[in-house]
């Protein structure tokens, strides 16, 4: 078995990027929002492939009463690793990703 190695052996932060923005907008009790989130590195030192995440979400917060709201979010996350990979019987090999996708609904009290 031949081993591709990465040419970085280490992380430089010259090797990262992230990015991230959001908006949000209230009127009376609500509060809505939406957020985006974006990075890379150069994946493992020992194996050539780089990561990457995108992250997205939407959600809004209902003011209850004081003290008291109630919040529903949506996310999803979509990552994908090149250097980790799956290889078929002919020897190809497949990058992988991950996907998740999540909804909360959460009730807050303070006092």
């Amino acid at each position: 078995m031949n081993r591709v190695y990465a040419k970085n052996q280490g992380y430089a932060l010259s090797q990262q990027a992230a990015i991230t923005a959001g908006l949000s907008y209230e009127t009376g009790p609500w509060v809505m929002g939406v957020n985006s989130a974006f990075g890379e590195d150069a994946g493992d030192v020992t194996v050539a492939g780089k990561r990457t995440a995108n992250l997205y979400s939407v959600g809004g917060t209902y003011t209850i009463a004081p003290g008291l709201t109630t919040s529903l979010e949506y996310l999803r996350s979509i990552t994908r690793n090149e250097a980790a990979y799956t290889s078929d019987p002919f020897g190809d090999r497949k990058n992988t990703s991950s996907n998740a996708t999540l909804i909360l609904w959460k009730t807050k009290v303070s006092f």
